[in-house]
């Protein structure tokens, strides 16, 4: 995971983010979840969503115990901003903006047809170091 401009509180807090996203791996995958990068106060990452792609910030509130998600387009311009989010509303939250359509088993089914291959045998491992 990469770091600019941060200290280590900053580090274990995008780590804490990372690990409560990553209890659901597979919600966080279907967001193309990539390029981690720690941030002051939290995680920013990439995403590729049905709804939403470009990136997304989550940061701690500090004083309300709460978090922000902000969707920012790939010119990292600010799409919408989420705010006093509890830790476990962090991944639904997420993927009700990014991923999630009404007819997401159909969506999922057209763009990941039975034509194109695909490997059982990946694993997704995700490094915050």
């Amino acid at each position: 995971m990469k770091a600019t401009n941060t200290n280590q509180e900053d580090k274990e807090m995008a780590q804490y983010i990372l690990k409560v996203l990553a209890f659901r791996k597979i919600t966080l995958m279907s967001w193309g979840f990539n390029s981690p990068k720690v941030i002051t106060d939290g995680l920013q990452f990439e995403v590729n969503g049905f709804k939403h792609y470009g990136f997304v910030k989550v940061t701690y509130q500090h004083g309300l115990d709460l978090f922000k998600i902000c969707l920012l387009s790939n010119e990292m311009e600010v799409v919408k901003e989420i705010n006093e989010i509890y830790f476990d509303q962090l991944t639904d939250i997420i993927d009700e903006h990014v991923e999630l359509v009404k007819n997401y088993d159909e969506r999922v089914r057209l763009a990941y047809s039975e034509s194109k291959t695909h490997s059982n045998d990946s694993c997704i491992q995700i490094n915050l170091n």
